[in-house]
């Protein structure tokens, strides 16, 4: 099979191109013949294609022998687009496996992996219609003046259309076009113009060509200017030498004394604003893992790093990254937010030098810049890219180190499709593609602990910290339900802001603050939830203030005086009297990071405080600017949800205190103790993190249960082993392998009714299929949230002891097409998570 085979050969021997069609809503690839003109399109070539009279963008999969029986009935492509594949072989290989894996269409698979393809803008076309060319010759029959036969006359010459703009520049203002076009004489249709890689053009010397005519000054300077560049020159920079660049660089060329050619615009250099030290002296145990790493790397091993926070483990990745570059491979660096990524940026570009640009690879960044760095990347043989979950599709040649920080963060789950796990296919990535893998994290996932285990990954410990900060924080756990005991006074302490009057800072927390922000030291307080209030509430008849297309109470926001959806966005102005009852005794209970900021500004109205959550932050430029003014020691108190526990390196941060520990236990989620456990580690290890030594004070209602407890403790050990018998006794992950199916609509009968078909659809199929003991089948039954954007949301799981039995299923859902016919008649949509991490 030759993917160069030329026309005259191509009838010999035809092929056919199963190709996949994007934006058509297609469950399966469409088959297409080669071009006319033109080489055969590999796989992975973007090209256009005929498609209900319509031209489609879709992807090249392969190129195989056509049957003479099918050849007939197949059209051709209209158009490739590129001389060269949009997609890598290996990126291709990854999509058909999360297509396959995580029963998505291979459509969605793929537009994770391609570069942004939105147009640009759109442009307005103008076509002469069939009454126009009678109106030329009957003008006065469809009352036409001078202005408007000419401009009919000019779309005549141009073949019949033309664009808004070249109208405009030929004279024809907008208004005349809508004229003949309410006369019915022009019809005007909007065309998308696709959006491509931003290139440069650069100018380089030549060193032999033609003499220079003599009386060419300007063109004399430009030459001498060229041959004193050691390398290329962009084309802009000729401004600088010649006002004229374009007609004195066309002559140059033309006496074969200069060339230019274009490349893909260099992503941005990322700025050095984290400073850290150029050399570095490992630790023992940094060292150690660097033995154990140093003589897998460039080959296919998967390592799993626990170190404790603080412990260095960035500094091991950065190493490891340095001998695989050197080994001529690419490097891929993944994180959970794209919080953590502008301190990574400049860390890692200060580790492989100037010359070596990193790639910053996430959601955040504008569809050009993301554009521009993919098509750049596709051209490199060795390459770094920095970024969030997103970044595990990227296309990089020669890849030799994955590096996944932070491993057991739920942010690496897609909670729309495709539902990939991104830590999971790194490691699928790493096998298929003969690379090493790291996977690093304080508190691993019990999944990966469970790998180690089985012998899939081999285990490093990093177990103290490096420098003077060589001990864990000290952590103490304050019981809530004891405020009176917190007191100087008689009375038991009180909150200062507008809601409940409970205490927010209790009084050991609010003494630690006073003598950390004396001592110079900067605070971190942490509540995993936005907001000033969790909901609103009349003290008259009880009314809680609900979205009215979800199950949820509103969130309020006091800074725009209004009641918030955090699910479907819904918002309100703050009531003042209550509907139900009219009662003006309405009250916000609960916390949110935003009354915490309130109460401490009345606390310390002379610290300079800060908040860090996705009410405040909304731009990377903003979280950038924040983190720097943390780093420079210009903030005393910075408030946040879980932005703050990822990941962050905070030198001058001797105090954190956790405002409420228990938000996440009451989840009805069996994750809910491990996710507090983590979070609660994690939040506690931004302290103390250098010379100063850190403390961390817990607030809870619940202070004997183990996630907090064994959190106090900093016992990873003790908290993995009793949780890991607790699952296995309940045939939890990561013992079992399960998939979440949502059945969501607006009628919630239809959504019940069918629910229950397809509970007793996936019953019936493992009965017959599988043995007793071998899977579990729980539902339906509403979910724990049951209405988002009025929509009504059923839950059913299935659990199975293998990946295959598992997959065995939902390849026989997937082609149930009297199922799916049912659903789509009743407007029921059933999503499927496999292997999920979101379960509300």
């Amino acid at each position: 099979m030759d993917p160069q085979q030329t026309p005259k050969n191509r009838a010999q021997n035809p092929l056919l191109l199963p190709i996949a069609v994007l934006d058509a809503g297609l469950t399966h690839p469409l088959t297409y013949l080669p071009p006319t003109d033109g080489p055969c399109p590999p796989p992975g070539s973007l090209v256009k294609v005929p498609l209900r009279q319509q031209k489609k963008m879709g992807i090249v999969l392969e190129n195989r022998r056509l049957d003479n029986e099918q050849r007939f009935q197949l059209k051709k492509i209209s158009e490739t687009v590129g001389q060269k594949p949009l997609l890598l072989p290996h990126q291709l290989h990854l999509c058909r496996f999360v297509a396959d894996y995580y029963f998505c269409s291979l459509e969605d698979a793929l537009m994770a992996a391609l570069p942004p393809l939105a147009p640009k803008k759109t442009l307005t076309k103008w076509r002469l219609t069939a009454q126009a060319q009678q109106a030329m010759v009957f003008e006065g029959a469809f009352g036409l003046n001078a202005k408007q036969k000419e401009l009919l006359l000019f779309m005549q010459n141009a073949g019949g259309q033309a664009e808004t703009q070249q109208l405009k520049k030929t004279g024809f203002p907008i208004r005349l076009l809508t004229q003949l076009q309410n006369k019915g004489l022009l019809q005007s249709r909007a065309v998308l113009q696709k959006a491509q890689a931003q290139k440069v053009t650069f100018i380089a010397s030549l060193s032999d060509g033609q003499e220079l005519p003599a009386n060419r000054p300007a063109l004399k300077r430009l030459d001498d200017w060229l041959r004193a560049q050691p390398q290329p020159v962009l084309y802009s920079q000729a401004t600088q030498i010649v006002s004229n660049p374009k007609k004195q660089v066309e002559a140059l060329v033309a006496l074969n004394r200069a060339q230019i050619h274009q490349e893909h615009k260099q992503p941005l250099a990322q700025e050095h604003r984290f400073e850290e030290k150029t050399s570095v002296t490992l630790t023992e145990d940094q060292q150690m893992a660097m033995d154990a790493i140093g003589p897998k790397l460039g080959t296919h091993h998967a390592f799993l790093i626990e170190g404790i926070t603080g412990s260095g483990k960035t500094q091991v990745y950065l190493e490891a990254m340095k001998q695989v570059m050197a080994q001529g491979k690419s490097v891929l660096f993944i994180v959970p937010e794209i919080a953590l990524t502008p301190q990574l940026l400049a860390r890692v570009q200060q580790a492989v030098g100037a010359e070596q640009r990193v790639v910053a690879w996430h959601s955040g960044l504008a569809p050009s810049e993301r554009r521009d760095n993919y098509y750049w990347l596709l051209e490199q043989d060795k390459a770094v890219v920095v970024g969030a979950r997103s970044a595990i599709f990227s296309p990089l040649n020669n890849l030799g180190l994955i590096i996944v920080d932070e491993e057991h963060d739920g942010s690496y789950k897609q909670d729309k499709s495709p539902r990939y796990h991104a830590r999971d296919l790194a490691l699928w990535r790493a096998k298929n593609e003969n690379a090493t893998i790291l996977l690093g994290s304080a508190t691993p996932s019990l999944e990966s602990r469970h790998n180690v285990n089985t012998g899939k990954m081999q285990p490093l410990f990093l177990r103290s910290r490096p420098g003077h900060a060589t001990h864990l924080p000290k952590v103490e756990v304050i019981d809530l339900k004891a405020r009176k005991e917190h007191s100087t006074t008689q009375f038991r302490d009180r909150a200062t802001t507008e809601g409940h009057g409970l205490a927010i800072l209790s009084g050991p927390l609010k003494k630690s603050m006073e003598q950390n922000l004396k001592e110079g030291g900067q605070t971190l307080l942490f509540l995993n939830r936005r907001g000033y209030a969790a909901f609103v509430l009349c003290e008259t008849c009880g009314h809680v203030s609900e979205c009215s297309h979800c199950s949820v109470s509103l969130t309020y926001h006091r800074a725009q005086n209004a009641l918030k959806c955090h699910q479907c966005g819904f918002s309100q102005s703050m009531i003042t009297q209550c509907p139900e009852c009219d009662s003006e005794a309405v009250i916000p209970l609960g916390l949110g990071t935003e009354r915490v900021e309130n109460e401490v500004r009345l606390h310390f109205p002379n610290a300079v405080t800060a908040r860090l959550d996705r009410d405040v932050i909304r731009r990377p430029n903003e979280l950038k600017k924040l983190l720097e003014r943390m780093h420079a020691g210009e903030i005393d108190i910075l408030i946040g949800t879980q932005m703050l526990a990822k990941g962050h390196d905070f030198p001058n941060v001797t105090l954190v205190g956790v405002i409420l520990a228990e938000t996440a236990l009451a989840f009805p989620d069996f994750r809910a103790a491990e996710r507090t456990f983590q979070l609660l580690t994690q939040v506690a290890g931004r302290a103390g993190r250098r010379e100063k030594e850190g403390r961390v004070l817990i607030q809870t209602f619940n202070p004997k249960h183990t996630a907090i407890t064994l959190a106090a403790e900093h016992d990873v050990e003790t908290f993995v082993s009793n949780e890991m018998q607790v699952r296995e006794s309940r045939d939890l992950p990561p013992f079992r392998h399960a998939a979440l199916f949502r059945l969501e609509g607006e009628d919630e009968v239809a959504v019940d009714h069918l629910a229950r078909r397809v509970g007793q659809t996936i019953r019936d199929f493992a009965r017959a299929q599988f043995e007793d003991g071998d899977f579990n089948v729980l539902g339906p039954a509403p979910a724990p949230l049951e209405r988002i954007k009025n929509k009504s949301r059923y839950h059913l799981w299935f659990w199975a002891n293998q990946r295959e039995e598992r997959a065995q299923l939902l390849h026989y859902l997937k082609q149930n097409d009297a199922m799916f016919a049912a659903l789509k008649k009743a407007e029921v949509r059933l999503v499927l998570d496999v292997d999920p991490v979101h379960v509300l």
